[in-house]
């Protein structure tokens, strides 16, 4: 096996140990753990899309919970939804390290490992650790494209993207300046290139743009998000950054 295979399998492993470790957790879910899983234990139906229109996210996740739900609700069972793309997302953190190089990609798998935020949202019953495997997988399609742009590199890019789209809100402003920051790239030497991805791009915008809207102009939601922005607003937004 080559060592650097072994390296980041190790890596892997402890990761997932990490993960696992206490993922049973006293008190069972939490409220919006327990958000999540109501809405994935509705039957397939008007009910089930309602349940999805009435939430400030996109509705990616609850289809992704739900066909684990159907096998088992258990709550240590549940996490595990979340446990596996958080895994995942290790390796895939070394490949977009080792677009530089494997030291590099090495360390970026280490990072994943050991992030206790990556550690703590990889054992919750959201969306956290799924949308940040879609996002690592768009930073490596990225960097991919940018130095080979080729279709299978572009459609990786855009489909990873357009999972980020549907899988959380507010996605939409990470997918419009990585797409930009692509065509600023690229726009010289690939202009045809360049054209495919804005008329796609156009495509997967205007086929996400009606439940962005939905959520963001006509729910109703409980979410600190959808307050009216105002500056006390803007200072809490920052106030949680800086604490997290």
């Amino acid at each position: 096996m080559n060592f650097t295979i072994f390296i980041v399998t190790i890596i892997t492993i402890i990761g997932a140990i990490l993960r696992i470790i206490c993922i049973d957790k006293d008190g069972g879910l939490w409220n919006d753990e327990y958000v999540s899983w109501s809405i994935a234990a509705i039957p397939f139906g008007k009910a089930f899309i309602k349940g999805i229109l009435t939430q400030c996210h996109m509705p990616f996740y609850y289809l992704y919970l739900k066909f684990f739900n159907m096998f088992s609700s258990n709550d240590t069972y549940l996490r595990i939804t979340s446990v596996i793309p958080s895994i995942i997302s290790i390796p895939v953190m070394y490949l977009v390290g080792k677009e530089k190089c494997k030291n590099t990609g090495i360390i970026c798998a280490i990072f994943t490992a050991f992030s206790s935020l990556l550690i703590y949202y990889g054992q919750e019953v959201r969306f956290y650790s799924l949308l940040f495997l879609f996002s690592s997988l768009s930073l490596l399609f990225t960097f991919k494209v940018i130095k080979s742009p080729r279709k299978r590199n572009l459609a990786g890019l855009l489909i990873s993207n357009f999972l980020i789209l549907i899988t959380h809100t507010i996605g939409f402003v990470y997918v419009f300046f990585n797409l930009i920051f692509v065509v600023l790239k690229l726009k010289q030497f690939y202009k045809k290139f360049v054209r495919y991805t804005c008329i796609i791009t156009a495509i997967l915008f205007i086929i996400a743009s009606p439940l962005v809207i939905k959520i963001l102009f006509l729910t109703h939601s409980m979410s600190q998000w959808w307050n009216n922005l105002n500056v006390y607003r803007i200072i809490q937004v920052f106030c949680d950054y800086l604490l997290q």
